[in-house]
């Protein structure tokens, strides 16, 4: 089963959600070379169907994450 967040994100999206929840002040810069791999997002209707998947959003799951590599650092 392909599991994801059920819809589409960019590139710059996700470079902004980590930029934001990882609490970085580094810039994102946008370069105009063609991508290797185009945008991508992962079909979850069978997870849904079968095992009622429901994703989370980006940023709470990005959030998650860093907890889990550094729990000393949980927003609250």
């Amino acid at each position: 089963m392909n599991v994801g967040c059920g819809r589409p994100i960019t590139t710059l999206e996700y470079a902004q959600a980590l930029s934001e929840v990882f609490n970085s002040k580094s810039e994102i810069r946008c370069v105009d070379k063609p991508a290797d791999q185009f945008d991508l997002y992962a079909d979850i209707s069978k997870a849904q169907k079968l095992i009622g998947f429901r994703p989370t959003e980006l940023r709470e799951s990005l959030q998650k994450y860093l907890e889990e590599l550094n729990p000393h650092l949980h927003k609250g």
